[in-house]
């Protein structure tokens, strides 16, 4: 039996294996191995000036929620929180804007379960959001401030 595996991540990270069911387990393994420590490379090249360790305090379901992760920041508050959700679709997910519908589901998900009424929770937080669209269309965005504010958080857990 014959195998391939190819993924190309940048120019720089890729990972090519191939062989038959008699090639040794432990090639693959460093392979493998050399693949994940480029890409954490390139990770951590893309999260500077994103806040120290932004990658290990969030994670994206297989539904396409972005959690928080990290023990300490799972502790904030629920205004400080939704932020935090905000930011980790910014750089998790890749998108700025983000229905308060996601940010509640995140929140739940998240463990926080007194998250009914986030407009009013995060109108504590006016200069750091830019909010559009009313009830269950809302979105809400970070500003420079907002972004800032959340790298202080990551940075303090």
């Amino acid at each position: 039996m014959r195998f391939k595996v190819d993924i190309q991540v940048t120019d720089q990270v890729s990972l090519l294996v191939s062989g038959d069911s008699d090639a040794p387990l432990s090639a693959i393994n460093s392979e493998i191995e050399r693949f994940v420590s480029s890409l954490r490379g390139v990770l951590s090249q893309e999260s500077e000036g994103a806040g120290e360790g932004w990658y290990s305090a969030f994670t994206e379901t297989p539904g396409g929620r972005v959690i928080l992760t990290e023990g300490p920041l799972r502790k904030a508050q629920v205004a400080d929180a939704a932020l935090l959700i905000i930011y980790g679709y910014r750089h998790v997910a890749k998108k700025d804007a983000v229905r308060a519908t996601a940010i509640s589901a995140s929140l739940r998900e998240s463990g926080f379960h007194g998250a009914k009424g986030l407009a009013q929770k995060l109108s504590r937080h006016k200069k750091l959001l830019h909010a559009t669209g009313e009830r269950r269309a809302r979105t809400y965005s970070l500003t420079d401030d907002g972004v800032k504010y959340c790298e202080e958080l990551i940075s303090k857990k």
